[in-house]
Protein backbone atom coordinates (compact mmCIF):
# COMPACT_ATOMS: atom_id res chain seq x y z
CA UNK A 1 0.00 0.00 0.00
CA UNK A 2 1.60 3.71 -1.01
CA UNK A 3 0.98 6.40 1.31
CA UNK A 4 -0.91 7.82 -1.45
CA UNK A 5 -3.58 5.68 -0.89
CA UNK A 6 -6.96 7.27 0.78
CA UNK A 7 -8.02 4.02 2.42
CA UNK A 8 -6.34 1.53 5.77
CA UNK A 9 -7.32 -2.01 6.45
CA UNK A 10 -8.34 -1.82 10.00
CA UNK A 11 -10.21 -4.29 12.80
CA UNK A 12 -13.44 -2.76 13.55
CA UNK A 13 -16.88 -3.07 15.53
CA UNK A 14 -19.92 -0.81 15.41
CA UNK A 15 -21.61 -2.38 18.22
CA UNK A 16 -20.43 -4.51 21.81
CA UNK A 17 -20.79 -8.07 21.56
CA UNK A 18 -19.07 -11.53 21.03
CA UNK A 19 -15.30 -10.47 18.80
CA UNK A 20 -15.98 -13.44 16.50
CA UNK A 21 -19.00 -11.64 15.65
CA UNK A 22 -18.70 -7.89 16.55
CA UNK A 23 -15.17 -7.78 15.20
CA UNK A 24 -14.99 -7.21 10.99
CA UNK A 25 -11.83 -6.86 8.26
CA UNK A 26 -12.48 -3.91 6.54
CA UNK A 27 -11.31 -0.91 4.87
CA UNK A 28 -11.86 2.68 5.85
CA UNK A 29 -10.46 5.81 5.42
CA UNK A 30 -7.32 6.45 6.91
CA UNK A 31 -7.71 9.51 9.38
CA UNK A 32 -6.83 13.03 9.14
CA UNK A 33 -5.38 14.44 12.07
CA UNK A 34 -6.81 17.00 14.11
CA UNK A 35 -4.79 19.96 14.52
CA UNK A 36 -1.94 19.64 16.84
CA UNK A 37 -1.73 15.83 16.13
CA UNK A 38 0.29 13.90 14.00
CA UNK A 39 -0.24 10.43 12.05
CA UNK A 40 1.69 7.36 12.60
CA UNK A 41 2.08 4.76 10.30
CA UNK A 42 1.76 1.43 12.48
CA UNK A 43 4.30 -1.32 11.71
CA UNK A 44 3.22 -3.48 14.66
CA UNK A 45 0.77 -3.03 17.87
CA UNK A 46 -0.65 -5.59 20.37
CA UNK A 47 -3.69 -7.38 21.66
CA UNK A 48 -4.58 -7.06 24.85
CA UNK A 49 -7.24 -8.66 27.21
CA UNK A 50 -8.26 -5.62 27.95
CA UNK A 51 -8.80 -4.77 23.61
CA UNK A 52 -10.95 -7.98 24.09
CA UNK A 53 -12.96 -6.85 26.98
CA UNK A 54 -13.92 -3.53 25.04
CA UNK A 55 -15.15 -5.37 22.24
CA UNK A 56 -17.38 -7.64 24.33
CA UNK A 57 -19.20 -4.42 26.00
CA UNK A 58 -16.95 -4.16 29.69
CA UNK A 59 -16.29 -0.95 29.21
CA UNK A 60 -19.08 1.77 29.34
CA UNK A 61 -17.32 4.75 28.21
CA UNK A 62 -16.43 3.49 24.40
CA UNK A 63 -17.94 5.88 21.60
CA UNK A 64 -18.43 4.84 18.09
CA UNK A 65 -18.30 7.37 14.93
CA UNK A 66 -19.83 6.77 11.75
CA UNK A 67 -17.19 4.31 11.34
CA UNK A 68 -17.91 2.38 14.44
CA UNK A 69 -14.52 2.02 16.87
CA UNK A 70 -11.34 0.38 15.99
CA UNK A 71 -9.69 -1.01 18.82
CA UNK A 72 -6.32 -1.37 20.66
CA UNK A 73 -3.84 0.81 22.65
CA UNK A 74 -0.43 0.05 22.04
CA UNK A 75 1.86 0.13 18.80
CA UNK A 76 5.16 1.12 16.83
CA UNK A 77 5.76 2.78 13.53
CA UNK A 78 6.50 6.01 11.54
CA UNK A 79 5.70 9.50 11.69
CA UNK A 80 3.79 10.47 8.61
CA UNK A 81 2.55 13.81 8.96
CA UNK A 82 3.28 16.07 12.11
CA UNK A 83 6.47 18.67 13.04
CA UNK A 84 9.48 18.48 10.75
CA UNK A 85 11.65 17.01 12.96
CA UNK A 86 9.82 13.66 13.88
CA UNK A 87 8.73 13.16 10.08
CA UNK A 88 9.88 9.46 9.36
CA UNK A 89 11.12 8.96 12.87
CA UNK A 90 10.23 5.31 14.15
CA UNK A 91 8.00 6.13 17.49
CA UNK A 92 6.13 3.61 20.27
CA UNK A 93 3.39 4.27 22.41
CA UNK A 94 -0.12 3.57 23.94
CA UNK A 95 -3.22 5.23 25.09
CA UNK A 96 -5.55 5.41 27.67
CA UNK A 97 -8.50 6.36 25.36
CA UNK A 98 -6.72 4.05 22.07
CA UNK A 99 -10.17 2.14 20.93
CA UNK A 100 -12.28 3.65 23.58
CA UNK A 101 -13.09 7.35 22.83
CA UNK A 102 -10.70 7.48 19.47
CA UNK A 103 -9.80 5.03 17.15
CA UNK A 104 -6.79 3.18 18.15
CA UNK A 105 -3.93 0.74 16.29
CA UNK A 106 -5.58 -2.19 15.03
CA UNK A 107 -5.32 -0.31 11.63
CA UNK A 108 -2.67 0.75 9.36
CA UNK A 109 -2.35 4.20 10.42
CA UNK A 110 -3.08 5.87 14.01
CA UNK A 111 -3.23 9.73 15.14
CA UNK A 112 -1.39 11.06 18.62
CA UNK A 113 -1.12 14.06 20.10
CA UNK A 114 2.11 16.13 19.01
CA UNK A 115 2.53 16.96 22.19
CA UNK A 116 3.53 13.82 23.13
CA UNK A 117 6.38 12.51 20.47
CA UNK A 118 9.12 13.74 22.16
CA UNK A 119 8.79 10.99 24.60
CA UNK A 120 7.64 8.48 22.07
CA UNK A 121 10.79 8.11 19.98
CA UNK A 122 11.65 4.30 19.91
CA UNK A 123 14.59 2.73 21.13
CA UNK A 124 16.76 1.71 18.53
CA UNK A 125 17.33 -1.63 19.73
CA UNK A 126 13.59 -2.87 19.55
CA UNK A 127 12.05 -4.12 16.42
CA UNK A 128 8.67 -2.99 16.07
CA UNK A 129 6.51 -5.78 17.52
CA UNK A 130 8.94 -5.89 20.56
CA UNK A 131 8.19 -1.89 20.93
CA UNK A 132 4.40 -2.57 20.41
CA UNK A 133 4.49 -5.10 23.13
CA UNK A 134 5.44 -2.76 25.61
CA UNK A 135 3.12 -0.54 26.19
CA UNK A 136 -0.12 -2.08 28.77
CA UNK A 137 2.03 -4.39 30.23
CA UNK A 138 4.50 -2.27 31.49
CA UNK A 139 2.77 0.81 32.51
CA UNK A 140 0.15 -1.51 34.70
CA UNK A 141 3.47 -3.87 36.18
CA UNK A 142 5.64 -0.45 36.73
CA UNK A 143 2.21 0.59 39.13
CA UNK A 144 2.77 -2.33 41.14
CA UNK A 145 6.07 -3.08 41.33
CA UNK A 146 5.93 0.40 42.38
CA UNK A 147 3.60 -0.15 45.18
CA UNK A 148 5.28 -3.41 46.15
CA UNK A 149 8.64 -1.43 46.39
CA UNK A 150 10.76 -4.37 46.25
CA UNK A 151 14.34 -4.40 48.00
CA UNK A 152 17.70 -5.79 47.03
CA UNK A 153 18.05 -9.42 47.88
CA UNK A 154 14.01 -9.27 48.99
CA UNK A 155 11.85 -12.46 47.48
CA UNK A 156 8.51 -11.29 45.75
CA UNK A 157 5.53 -13.60 44.67
CA UNK A 158 4.80 -12.89 41.31
CA UNK A 159 1.06 -14.70 40.44
CA UNK A 160 0.35 -14.04 36.20
CA UNK A 161 -1.83 -16.16 34.44
CA UNK A 162 -2.94 -14.21 31.87
CA UNK A 163 -2.77 -14.82 28.19
CA UNK A 164 0.29 -13.85 26.20
CA UNK A 165 0.76 -10.53 24.04
CA UNK A 166 -0.25 -11.18 20.58
CA UNK A 167 1.80 -8.63 18.40
CA UNK A 168 0.45 -7.86 14.91
CA UNK A 169 3.80 -7.33 12.44
CA UNK A 170 1.49 -5.14 9.91
CA UNK A 171 -2.28 -4.80 9.71
CA UNK A 172 -1.60 -4.24 5.70
CA UNK A 173 -1.44 -8.01 5.29
CA UNK A 174 -2.78 -9.09 8.86
CA UNK A 175 -5.48 -11.56 9.06
CA UNK A 176 -5.45 -12.39 13.27
CA UNK A 177 -5.64 -16.50 14.36
CA UNK A 178 -5.94 -16.10 18.46
CA UNK A 179 -7.54 -16.91 20.82
CA UNK A 180 -8.59 -13.87 22.07
CA UNK A 181 -9.39 -12.67 18.68
CA UNK A 182 -11.30 -15.89 17.36
CA UNK A 183 -12.59 -14.37 13.68
CA UNK A 184 -12.87 -16.39 11.12
CA UNK A 185 -10.84 -14.75 7.89
CA UNK A 186 -7.93 -16.59 5.81
CA UNK A 187 -4.63 -16.69 7.08
CA UNK A 188 -1.92 -14.84 5.16
CA UNK A 189 -0.29 -13.89 8.54
CA UNK A 190 0.13 -15.29 11.66
CA UNK A 191 0.53 -12.75 14.62
CA UNK A 192 3.75 -13.44 16.42
CA UNK A 193 2.82 -14.45 19.94
CA UNK A 194 5.29 -12.83 22.21
CA UNK A 195 5.89 -16.10 24.62
CA UNK A 196 5.56 -15.87 28.83
CA UNK A 197 3.66 -18.24 31.00
CA UNK A 198 2.96 -15.14 33.93
CA UNK A 199 1.39 -13.14 30.90
CA UNK A 200 2.09 -9.75 29.27
CA UNK A 201 2.03 -7.70 33.12
CA UNK A 202 3.53 -10.82 35.39
CA UNK A 203 6.54 -11.20 32.68
CA UNK A 204 7.19 -7.28 33.28
CA UNK A 205 6.60 -7.50 36.81
CA UNK A 206 9.58 -9.90 36.75
CA UNK A 207 12.02 -8.16 34.96
CA UNK A 208 11.63 -4.89 36.77
CA UNK A 209 11.52 -6.96 40.12
CA UNK A 210 14.49 -7.81 38.57
CA UNK A 211 15.83 -4.57 38.01
CA UNK A 212 15.06 -3.45 41.56
CA UNK A 213 17.60 -5.97 42.76
CA UNK A 214 15.20 -8.39 44.65
CA UNK A 215 14.23 -12.06 43.40
CA UNK A 216 10.92 -13.12 41.75
CA UNK A 217 9.23 -15.70 42.87
CA UNK A 218 7.63 -17.35 39.77
CA UNK A 219 3.90 -19.11 39.06
CA UNK A 220 2.14 -21.31 37.29
CA UNK A 221 -0.57 -23.98 37.41
CA UNK A 222 1.64 -26.91 36.69
CA UNK A 223 4.88 -26.00 38.43
CA UNK A 224 8.04 -27.26 37.05
CA UNK A 225 10.90 -24.98 35.52
CA UNK A 226 11.60 -23.53 39.27
CA UNK A 227 7.74 -22.54 39.05
CA UNK A 228 5.68 -22.64 42.16
CA UNK A 229 2.65 -24.51 41.90
CA UNK A 230 -0.27 -22.41 43.05
CA UNK A 231 -2.97 -25.15 42.62
CA UNK A 232 -0.99 -26.94 45.83
CA UNK A 233 -0.56 -25.71 49.34
CA UNK A 234 2.49 -22.89 49.23
CA UNK A 235 3.97 -22.22 52.62
CA UNK A 236 6.29 -25.54 51.85
CA UNK A 237 6.60 -24.52 48.30
CA UNK A 238 7.71 -20.60 49.06
CA UNK A 239 10.08 -22.20 52.01
CA UNK A 240 12.19 -24.21 49.45
CA UNK A 241 12.23 -21.71 46.81
CA UNK A 242 13.31 -19.14 48.76
CA UNK A 243 15.65 -20.60 51.18
CA UNK A 244 13.50 -20.58 54.14
CA UNK A 245 13.20 -16.57 53.81
CA UNK A 246 10.58 -16.43 52.92
CA UNK A 247 8.11 -13.60 50.20
CA UNK A 248 8.40 -10.19 51.80
CA UNK A 249 5.72 -9.03 48.83
CA UNK A 250 2.74 -10.49 46.77
CA UNK A 251 2.11 -8.95 42.84
CA UNK A 252 -1.56 -10.40 41.71
CA UNK A 253 -1.86 -9.88 38.23
CA UNK A 254 -4.65 -11.79 38.42
CA UNK A 255 -7.43 -11.03 40.73
CA UNK A 256 -8.85 -14.51 41.55
CA UNK A 257 -9.94 -14.34 44.94
CA UNK A 258 -8.96 -18.34 45.91
CA UNK A 259 -5.36 -17.16 45.17
CA UNK A 260 -5.25 -13.80 46.89
CA UNK A 261 -6.16 -15.67 49.91
CA UNK A 262 -3.61 -17.96 49.45
CA UNK A 263 -0.87 -15.38 48.76
CA UNK A 264 -1.85 -13.76 52.18
CA UNK A 265 -1.53 -16.81 54.01
CA UNK A 266 1.73 -17.00 52.35
CA UNK A 267 3.05 -13.69 52.98
CA UNK A 268 6.30 -13.32 55.46
CA UNK A 269 5.19 -11.25 59.15
CA UNK A 270 4.79 -7.42 58.22
CA UNK A 271 4.94 -8.64 54.19
CA UNK A 272 3.31 -6.65 51.30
Amino acid sequence: MTEAAKTQTVLRFSKAGPVASALSLTALPIPKPAPGHALIRVHASAINPSDQKNIEGAFPQTTFSEYGRIPGRDFAGTVVTGPEQYIGKSVWGTGGQNGFEQDGSHAEYVTVDENYLSVMEMPSNLSFPQAAACGVGFLTASMMVGKAAPKEGEHVLILGMSPGLIVVPSLSVLFIASSLYPISVPLRRIAEVIPGSSGAVGTACKQLVKLAGAVPVETSRKGGNGSINITEELPSQIKSATGGKGIVAVIDTVGETTLFKKSLEALSPEGR
